[in-house]
């Protein structure tokens, strides 16, 4: 999870130069550059321009142009999310996955694997066993690479272990800046409640400015 306090804070607007602007305007967020962005990631990764608009423009692939379908990404970034133990990717991708058809029921299910498998058809027992298996091992196995042929491509299976890879560097990151959710939201914990008690709320469909995390 996030820290309590920020270890690196947003960068403070007295010091916003022009190439921190270009990390402001990496996603293409109306008026960033003018105005900061709205994630607070993204205004933290501005402490380092070079590497904050590189980690950007990569996270760009994964989450808005990934060959995987939606409702299988959002399933892979949830158990990352979960594996890391990252708040700020769970709070952003559970309600990514409720408006991509999953639902609380099943988020939860993503959260216990490997228990209760057989809810799973066979492409997602796959990509949940790819996460495992990239975690413990730092690859996937022989059997489940295969059992993904069944299933995807090859440049889906090159996107499922990027992605990993991807969410997983940025779940170390958030942590261990101690990125905070930004003001006002009320966070979904592990648990699937709301701060406030309420059930979780899901984004209607795939933005075209989704959060990074």
């Amino acid at each position: 999870m996030s820290n309590e306090k920020p270890r690196i804070p947003p960068l403070p607007r007295e010091q916003w130069t022009d190439e921190a602007r270009e990390v402001f305007a990496t996603l293409g967020e109306p008026n960033a550059r003018e105005n900061g962005s709205v994630s607070d990631i993204v205004m933290v990764m501005a402490q380092h321009p070079p590497m904050g608009r590189a980690f950007l423009e990569w996270s760009k692939h994964p989450l808005r142009n990934n060959s995987l379908p939606f409702r299988l990404l959002e399933l892979l970034i949830l158990r990352v999310a979960w594996r890391t133990r990252c708040q700020y990717e769970w709070h952003n991708h559970v309600r990514y996955a409720l408006g991509a058809g999953w639902n609380l029921e099943d988020i939860a299910a993503i959260r216990a694997f490997p228990r209760d498998a057989e809810r799973w058809g066979e492409p997602e027992w796959h990509i949940l066993q790819s996460v495992d298996e990239l975690f413990e091992h730092s690859r996937i196995s022989d059997a489940t690479w295969e059992g993904l042929g069944r299933h995807f491509d090859t440049p889906q299976k090159m996107d499922i272990v990027m992605t990993t890879g991807s969410y997983t560097m940025t779940a170390w990151a958030i942590s261990s800046f101690g990125v905070q959710l930004e003001d006002g939201i009320d966070a979904i914990d592990f648990d699937l409640t709301t701060k406030s008690g309420q059930p979780p709320e899901g984004r209607p469909k795939f933005g075209t400015q989704p959060k990074t995390g």
